[in-house]
Formats: structure tokens, sequence, C-alpha cells
């Protein structure tokens, strides 16, 4: 069972996500991850022991990476997604970080995890995710 931070941890750093979420509604990743990073530390090691922060900041960054398109940022964050929803595989990171391999370029690795999570859970998973996922594994999926 993972603990949870001190309350006025918990304070201080609910207070720089909601800058760091302005910070990406008006598409300034760069300085919404500079906060990120800031947050990151604010938690204290190890940092996989804690409850809810680890996993939230972690793959909210993923996600903003994604939403932006911006992939190449995404890359530590995937890692630090992986680490904090570990150390079984989950499910819902790999999803995110095959939709981030896609966007990198990394169509092939993107398009085998998009297969396996199809064939687990079916066409549920592009629910509420851009269509250029879905289009372009149908077209994969077709071709196999």
């Amino acid at each position: 069972m993972r603990k949870n931070l001190d309350p006025s941890i918990s304070e201080q750093i609910d207070k720089m996500l909601e800058i760091c979420r302005i910070y990406e509604e008006s598409g300034e990743i760069d300085k919404s991850d500079e906060l990120a990073e800031e947050i990151w530390g604010t938690i204290p090691e190890p940092k996989y022991i804690w409850d809810f922060y680890p996993q939230a900041i972690s793959y909210g960054m993923m996600k903003s990476h994604r939403d932006l398109q911006h992939p190449k940022g995404a890359l530590r964050w995937i890692e630090r997604s992986r680490a904090a929803y570990g150390p079984e595989r989950d499910d819902m990171v790999e999803l995110m970080a095959a939709m981030i391999a896609f966007d990198a370029g990394h169509e092939e690795e993107a398009m085998l995890e998009f297969d396996y999570q199809y064939k687990n859970f079916g066409k549920s998973i592009f629910v509420d995710e851009p269509a250029r996922y879905q289009h372009s594994y149908n077209i994969w999926r077709n071709q196999k």
C-alpha cells in the first residue's frame, strides 16, 4: 500500500499543478514541463512509494505532451509513469506510450501495442482519443 504525502506538501503541489495546467491550456508546454519538473522534485524520495502524485503528474505530463504534439518531451514522463504505476504493466500507461510512439514516427511499435490493446479491450481503447490512432490502426490491421 502506498503512503500519503504530508498535507502541506500536497497543498504546495496542488497549487503548482494549477499553474502548470494554466500553462498547458495556453500551449506553453516548455513552461508547463519546467514547472512539472519542479513539482516532481517536490515529491520526497523514494518517489514511487507515494500515492497519487507520482502517478497523476507523470501520466498527466505524458498526455499533455501527446495532446500538444510534443512526443520528444514525453519520453522521460513515460518511464516515470511506468515506474509510478508499476511494477506490473499498466495498460493505460502503455496505450498512451504507444500513442506517443506513433506521433514520434515509431509506427510499428505503436501498432503492435494498439493491436495488443484492441485484442484485449476492443475499440473502446480509442474512445475519446484523437481519430488518427484508430484510423492508422485500422489500415495497419487490414493490411495484415
